[in-house]
């Protein structure tokens, strides 16, 4: 049996505005936004599974990495 997807992160440009759009569309508060100083994360806990939007302050464009905006990863 395949495991469950514990959790999924997209990074982002704008988290104040994102943040805004996913309550709009999960009709949910977060459950934790943190300044970790590398990075800003804000979660929202969607039954077993938390969807968390990342913000670094200094993003990048080109092949992958976790500050370039779209897909961080699955877990």
């Amino acid at each position: 049996m395949f495991p469950s997807i514990t959790h999924v992160a997209v990074t982002v440009t704008d988290i104040d505005r994102s943040v805004s759009w996913y309550h709009k569309l999960f009709d949910a508060e977060p459950v934790l936004d943190e300044d970790t100083g590398p990075f800003r994360h804000v979660v929202f806990a969607l039954g077993d599974t938390l969807f968390g939007l990342h913000v670094f302050p200094d993003p990048v464009d080109g092949d992958f990495d976790e500050r370039r905006p779209g897909l961080d990863h699955v877990a």
